[in-house]
């Protein structure tokens, strides 16, 4: 609503109060129109997106921890293959996915996933891949 908070919940901690009145509590004011379309509803936790220079999105999805191709109008590729050993079913799967700025002549993608290493050990890891 214009003028009001768009956070309205009370802080998380008990103790966590502002410095002065109203602090992380700005106002809203609309700046522009937009209207979202929905591409896909087909996705298992979506986490990054890369936009393909012939329009297609690389997307990943952070459990089971797959890369897929989704086009325009929504068609949804199989998982990609290739990366299946580095994020494995209960392993935390993939996190973000960006073009190598030379993209169109190299064909590599960069991405990076998590990993339980064991009980009480994990680590967030990065890749290189090569499209085609």
């Amino acid at each position: 609503m214009e003028g009001q908070s768009w956070e309205t919940r009370p802080p998380e901690k008990t103790d966590d109060h502002p410095l002065f009145p109203r602090q992380t509590r700005a106002p809203y004011h609309k700046s522009a129109s937009y209207k979202v379309t929905t591409i896909t509803d087909k996705l298992r936790l979506p986490w990054s997106i890369a936009f393909l220079p012939d329009g297609k999105m690389l997307v990943t999805e952070k459990y089971p921890g797959h890369m897929r191709l989704v086009s325009p109008d929504g068609t949804l590729s199989e998982p990609l293959t290739g990366i299946d050993a580095l994020a494995p079913p209960r392993k935390l799967g993939l996190l973000d996915v960006v073009l190598a700025p030379g993209f169109a002549k190299n064909h590599r993608v960069y991405f990076s996933f998590f990993e339980n290493l064991g009980p009480a050990y994990s680590n967030n890891l990065s890749g290189l891949w090569h499209v085609g």
